[in-house]
């Protein structure tokens, strides 16, 4: 059985394949009440007052979204 995020929590993980220092330090998950997905990005920063927390959210995509809103032909593409 998959693990399956409750309303109104979410996850983080560091991100081991962070390569350049634009790439945040960790990443995950968020699922809102209304049952909304978001990916969160985390870096850890150095202020004048000393470290903080700096996030973004995004929504999250479902694989039917991205296939409709790109799909790899359309159907000019067909040689018939």
């Amino acid at each position: 059985m998959a693990y399956e995020q409750k309303p109104g929590s979410g996850s983080l993980f560091k991100n081991d394949r962070k390569e350049t220092g634009k790439q945040p330090d960790y990443r995950g998950t968020y699922k809102h009440h209304d049952g909304t997905e978001f990916n969160v990005a985390l870096w850890v920063k150095k202020g004048a007052k000393g470290s903080f927390f700096s996030m973004a959210t995004s929504k999250k995509e479902t694989s039917k979204q991205q296939s409709n809103e790109n799909p790899a032909y359309t159907q000019d593409d067909l040689p018939f």
